[in-house]
């Protein structure tokens, strides 16, 4: 028995395929360099081709499933969102550090029951480890804490 085709699955499928096929396109752009030396465009070509397939191969699985439609839970979509916007304002003005800490939390809302102090240590050990991996170890030009 077939179900009838969730109109918002397809949607997001279909976005995800697209900015995917964007990223890629806007990539192209740049040098895409050799294999043995990649240029500034390789990474987002590459990125944005998965992204664009995960995409196609995503909305495939949507007109194949034979299970009921899910629900579109609203409170974790819109936690997730205030998280990814509250990261880009904070992490400009303040670094990387409450960037971080601000998205972990604002995240972390989308979640039933509320675990504070899960969240309060998952916080600081991804503040911590992205100070580490993108300030220290890439190299990466952004303030770890700016006041």
């Amino acid at each position: 028995m077939r179900h009838a085709i969730n109109r918002w699955e397809v949607l997001a499928a279909a976005a995800l395929t697209l900015f995917g096929i964007f990223v890629a396109w806007v990539g192209s752009g740049y040098e895409l360099g050799v294999s043995g030396r990649p240029g500034p465009g390789f990474f987002p070509v590459c990125v944005g081709l998965a992204t664009a397939i995960l995409g196609g191969v995503i909305a495939w699985l949507f007109f194949r499933a034979e299970t009921p439609k899910p629900d579109l839970p609203l409170r974790p979509f819109l936690a997730v969102t205030a998280g990814f916007v509250a990261f880009a304002l904070i992490t400009e003005r303040f670094g990387l550090i409450p960037g971080t800490i601000g998205l972990v939390v604002l995240s972390s809302l989308g979640e039933s029951p509320l675990r504070p102090v899960a969240t309060a240590a998952l916080a600081i050990v991804l503040a911590v480890g992205a100070a580490l991996v993108f300030v220290v170890g890439l190299k990466i030009p952004t303030p770890i804490l700016r006041w």
